[in-house]
């Protein structure tokens, strides 16, 4: 049986809190309702995915919070890339 954090997020507890383990512990809204208010716990998560405190600073329901985490873990997440400056030139026609 794993005990991954993953699949229950108090197994967080029970070995090292590595930086992939504090990640897959908000993979679960329990886990984001219990481990968001631990700034060590979050760091240490933000260390493998970047995007997580503005996730949970931005008032999303932990459940999304949850998706996107596990999203980033299976590898289908991809960050909104927005340039800094947005040019309509050659768009209206002359």
């Amino acid at each position: 049986m794993s005990l991954s954090p993953r699949a229950r997020a108090d197994f967080l507890l029970l070995g090292p809190a590595t930086e992939q383990r504090c990640l897959e512990a908000f993979a679960t809204a329990q886990g984001v309702l219990l481990y968001a208010r631990y700034p060590n716990i979050v760091s240490k998560a933000t260390s493998a995915f970047r995007e997580l405190p503005a996730l949970i600073d931005d008032g999303l329901l932990p459940e999304l919070v949850a998706v996107q985490v596990c999203r980033f873990l299976d590898g289908g997440y991809a960050a909104l890339e927005v340039p800094e400056t947005i040019s309509v030139d050659g768009l209206i026609p002359d």
